[in-house]
Protein backbone atom coordinates (compact mmCIF):
# COMPACT_ATOMS: atom_id res chain seq x y z
CA UNK A 1 0.00 0.00 0.00
CA UNK A 2 1.18 3.14 -0.69
CA UNK A 3 2.19 5.68 2.07
CA UNK A 4 -0.29 7.77 3.68
CA UNK A 5 -3.80 5.86 2.53
CA UNK A 6 -6.29 7.30 4.43
CA UNK A 7 -8.70 4.94 6.02
CA UNK A 8 -12.09 5.87 7.78
CA UNK A 9 -13.30 3.56 10.34
CA UNK A 10 -17.37 3.65 11.36
CA UNK A 11 -17.64 1.81 14.33
CA UNK A 12 -19.15 2.36 17.74
CA UNK A 13 -17.62 -0.38 19.70
CA UNK A 14 -14.61 1.57 21.09
CA UNK A 15 -13.37 -1.90 22.16
CA UNK A 16 -13.75 -2.84 18.15
CA UNK A 17 -12.94 0.20 16.95
CA UNK A 18 -9.29 0.42 18.68
CA UNK A 19 -8.70 -2.85 17.38
CA UNK A 20 -9.14 -1.95 13.89
CA UNK A 21 -6.68 1.11 14.88
CA UNK A 22 -4.11 -1.99 15.60
CA UNK A 23 -4.27 -3.96 13.53
CA UNK A 24 -4.03 -1.25 10.32
CA UNK A 25 -1.32 0.80 11.98
CA UNK A 26 0.74 -2.62 12.12
CA UNK A 27 0.23 -3.45 8.94
CA UNK A 28 0.23 0.06 7.29
CA UNK A 29 2.30 2.36 10.10
CA UNK A 30 1.99 5.32 7.80
CA UNK A 31 -1.65 5.02 7.13
CA UNK A 32 -4.01 8.03 8.22
CA UNK A 33 -7.02 7.09 10.55
CA UNK A 34 -10.01 9.23 10.98
CA UNK A 35 -12.93 7.59 13.06
CA UNK A 36 -16.20 8.05 13.48
CA UNK A 37 -18.99 6.80 16.02
CA UNK A 38 -22.11 7.23 14.39
CA UNK A 39 -23.65 7.10 10.79
CA UNK A 40 -24.10 11.06 10.45
CA UNK A 41 -20.45 11.74 12.11
CA UNK A 42 -19.19 9.48 9.39
CA UNK A 43 -21.27 11.60 7.02
CA UNK A 44 -19.75 14.71 7.95
CA UNK A 45 -16.30 13.58 7.96
CA UNK A 46 -16.61 12.04 4.34
CA UNK A 47 -17.66 15.49 2.79
CA UNK A 48 -14.89 16.91 4.56
CA UNK A 49 -12.13 15.13 4.23
CA UNK A 50 -11.61 12.51 1.68
CA UNK A 51 -10.35 9.21 2.62
CA UNK A 52 -9.38 5.78 0.34
CA UNK A 53 -11.42 3.58 1.97
CA UNK A 54 -14.33 2.79 4.32
CA UNK A 55 -14.54 0.35 6.90
CA UNK A 56 -18.13 0.79 8.34
CA UNK A 57 -19.81 -1.35 10.98
CA UNK A 58 -23.20 -2.65 10.30
CA UNK A 59 -25.09 -1.73 13.00
CA UNK A 60 -24.80 1.85 14.38
CA UNK A 61 -27.30 3.72 16.63
CA UNK A 62 -28.42 6.24 14.27
CA UNK A 63 -28.50 4.60 10.47
CA UNK A 64 -27.84 1.28 9.59
CA UNK A 65 -24.08 0.77 7.52
CA UNK A 66 -26.48 0.16 5.11
CA UNK A 67 -27.95 3.36 4.54
CA UNK A 68 -24.30 5.20 4.52
CA UNK A 69 -23.41 2.60 1.59
CA UNK A 70 -26.00 3.94 0.05
CA UNK A 71 -25.39 7.51 0.50
CA UNK A 72 -21.64 6.92 -0.62
CA UNK A 73 -22.46 5.66 -3.61
CA UNK A 74 -24.75 8.30 -4.21
CA UNK A 75 -22.52 11.01 -4.14
CA UNK A 76 -21.04 12.23 -6.96
CA UNK A 77 -17.09 12.51 -5.25
CA UNK A 78 -17.78 9.39 -2.97
CA UNK A 79 -18.59 6.85 -5.34
CA UNK A 80 -15.61 5.16 -5.82
CA UNK A 81 -14.21 4.89 -2.72
CA UNK A 82 -13.87 1.21 -1.55
CA UNK A 83 -16.56 0.34 0.94
CA UNK A 84 -16.16 -2.54 3.27
CA UNK A 85 -18.96 -3.42 5.75
CA UNK A 86 -18.26 -4.97 8.94
CA UNK A 87 -20.85 -6.89 10.63
CA UNK A 88 -21.76 -10.35 12.62
CA UNK A 89 -24.25 -10.68 10.95
CA UNK A 90 -25.16 -13.14 8.39
CA UNK A 91 -28.56 -12.01 7.20
CA UNK A 92 -28.87 -12.53 3.40
CA UNK A 93 -31.07 -9.91 2.22
CA UNK A 94 -29.02 -7.67 4.34
CA UNK A 95 -25.80 -9.38 1.98
CA UNK A 96 -28.02 -9.12 -1.45
CA UNK A 97 -28.93 -5.32 -0.66
CA UNK A 98 -25.33 -4.51 0.37
CA UNK A 99 -24.00 -5.94 -3.18
CA UNK A 100 -26.97 -4.33 -5.08
CA UNK A 101 -25.81 -1.18 -3.78
CA UNK A 102 -21.57 -1.95 -4.55
CA UNK A 103 -20.30 -2.75 -1.40
CA UNK A 104 -16.65 -3.34 -2.75
CA UNK A 105 -16.45 -5.99 0.77
CA UNK A 106 -17.25 -7.72 3.85
CA UNK A 107 -15.35 -8.66 7.55
CA UNK A 108 -17.28 -10.96 9.61
CA UNK A 109 -16.58 -9.63 12.95
CA UNK A 110 -15.16 -9.88 15.23
CA UNK A 111 -12.56 -8.70 13.77
CA UNK A 112 -8.96 -10.54 13.59
CA UNK A 113 -6.00 -9.39 12.00
CA UNK A 114 -6.12 -11.79 8.87
CA UNK A 115 -9.51 -11.06 8.21
CA UNK A 116 -8.74 -7.21 8.20
CA UNK A 117 -5.09 -7.84 6.46
CA UNK A 118 -6.43 -10.19 3.84
CA UNK A 119 -9.59 -7.44 2.78
CA UNK A 120 -6.94 -4.46 2.67
CA UNK A 121 -4.69 -5.83 1.02
CA UNK A 122 -6.90 -7.34 -1.75
CA UNK A 123 -8.93 -4.14 -1.84
CA UNK A 124 -5.42 -1.74 -1.59
CA UNK A 125 -3.42 -3.79 -4.53
CA UNK A 126 -6.23 -3.35 -7.24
Amino acid sequence: MEENKKILIVEDDRSQLSLAKVIIKGLYPHAIIDEAWSGMAAIKKMESKPCDIILCDMILPDIMGDKILEFVRGHDKLKDIPFVIMTSSTDKQFIVKAAQLGVTGYIIKPLTADKLSAKLKNILSD
